[in-house]
């Protein structure tokens, strides 16, 4: 679930920054911070905080 959540932050972050139209280094940042806020979140859902991950997710 871990490795998930980094992929599918990253994947959600390199099309984040291509429709903004930045440029590969600041793409790579993007994903650098997706991957950190990827295992934040499924760190909190890990110890039982569920309702916090639905209500980001739902956001």
């Amino acid at each position: 679930m871990l490795f998930g959540g980094i992929g599918a932050s990253i994947l959600s972050s390199i099309i984040m920054a291509n429709f903004f139209g930045y440029s590969f280094a600041a793409m790579l940042v993007f994903a650098a911070i997706g991957a950190v806020v990827a295992v934040v979140l499924t760190d909190k859902a890990h110890h039982g905080n569920v309702r916090f991950v639905r209500r980001y997710f739902n956001h």
